[in-house]
């Protein structure tokens, strides 16, 4: 029999569900697009790989969507996070 326990995180904010940021395609090659759908567009992004290595991107702006140019990062998987919360996403 396996137990399965969820312990919310302490110390983090009740947040707003983000069910209307996209973030694609995933797997993505060139460009990352972060689309906000009917909310502001994130100002700002970060893009880290799996051993919290800040990694410097290029980052435009068109309307509700943020691309990040990772045409220059090697395939692997890295955290994106975004947003005035920091909210997180993996991709690859």
């Amino acid at each position: 029999m396996a137990l399965y326990c969820t312990i919310p995180p302490t110390g983090t904010p009740a947040l707003s569900s983000n069910a209307s940021v996209r973030i694609y395609p995933n797997p993505a090659h060139d460009v990352l697009t972060i689309d906000a759908g009917n909310q502001s567009a994130p100002t700002t992004a970060s893009v880290y790989n799996m051993l919290g290595q800040r990694i410097n991107i290029e980052l435009n702006s068109s309307g509700n969507k943020l691309n990040l140019n990772i045409s220059q990062l090697p395939p692997a998987v890295y955290i994106v996070q975004y947003g005035p919360h920091h909210t997180s996403s993996l991709f690859v």
